[in-house]
């Protein structure tokens, strides 16, 4: 009998924990709150708000937004369901290309952008440099980011003749850059130690080898941004991806005066692929069965 009450009080609990879930939780989705994560320069903090806006959530819980601070998604952003909202704090940075240099304040974080947005044009094969006139870190007062120019040159493997760009200082570094081992009875048309200076030629043959070299494409990849507010069959391209180039050598074996094989034995790259951003639909199921297959019609 004393084990009966005791199922019977233990199946009681149960079904009214069970029932004050159900009802918590009918509560939440009627006040239309949700649970969001905000990460403001690599701090997150979890949040659950009823704003209808990115903006709004973020001010609601005690975010200051400064002039040039970036938020992604943006601050107009509907909130629709749970997800996270980075902040970018904007600080100064001197952008310098060569004798050129010019200051703005911004929440960019790669190179490449924050010299975009002081209106600089750096190509695929320059570089960059962080340097800091008064502080270690990165971002703060006195960061001086140096665009670090590419040269081009005349490349030439085995006949075959193209241009190329390089940051590399000797022609025995960029080989090096390239990947590029010299075979025994190669030669190079300058000495190794020579300076690399835009305009230059720099050729490799060999006297003892049939080979033949082509230009091929090198096909670009694809980063995808995954969009929350949009259905799992949007697809929107942001930044149109670029075909790289590259010479590719091949070693061709005769036998009895007839081509017996072929294998590439040597690859250049002389222009990196350009990566396709393109933004997709990751908006999940919410429990509406048309909407949802109304989002997969469109």
């Amino acid at each position: 009998m004393k084990k009966f009450l005791l199922f019977g009080g233990v199946s009681a609990l149960l079904l009214f924990g069970i029932f004050v879930y159900l009802r918590a939780s009918r509560v939440e989705a009627q006040t239309g709150t949700k649970i969001l994560q905000v990460s403001v320069d690599g701090n997150t903090k979890t949040i659950a708000t009823s704003a209808e806006t990115v903006g709004e959530a973020l001010r609601s819980s005690g975010v200051t937004l400064y002039e040039h601070d970036k938020t992604e998604p943006s601050e107009e952003t509907k909130i629709t369901t749970d997800f996270l909202i980075n902040v970018y704090r904007a600080r100064p940075i001197s952008v310098i290309d060569g004798p050129n240099s010019y200051t703005i304040t911004t929440a960019e974080r790669t190179p490449r952008a924050i010299a975009a947005k002081a209106g600089f044009k750096p190509l695929a094969e320059d570089g960059f440099e962080y340097r800091h006139s008064d502080a270690p870190l990165e971002g703060a007062p006195g960061t001086r980011l140096y665009i670090k120019r590419s040269k081009e040159i005349t490349f030439e493997l085995y006949g075959k003749s193209s241009k190329l760009r390089t940051r590399e200082l000797t022609v025995a570094d960029l080989l090096r850059e390239k990947s590029i081992v010299l075979d025994e009875g190669d030669a190079v048309s300058v000495p190794l130690a020579t300076r690399i200076s835009s305009g230059m030629k720099v050729s490799i043959y060999s006297v003892d080898k049939k080979v033949e070299t082509v230009e091929e494409n090198i096909p670009f990849k694809e980063q995808q941004i995954q969009d929350a507010n949009q259905p799992v069959n949007y697809r929107l391209v942001k930044e149109k991806g670029v075909n790289g180039r590259q010479l590719v050598t091949y070693e061709i074996e005769i036998r009895n005066g007839k081509e017996f094989k072929k294998k590439a034995v040597k690859k250049v790259v002389l222009k990196e692929p350009v990566t396709q951003v393109a933004v997709v639909g990751a908006r999940l199921y919410s429990g509406n069965l048309a909407q949802w297959l109304a989002d997969l019609r469109q």
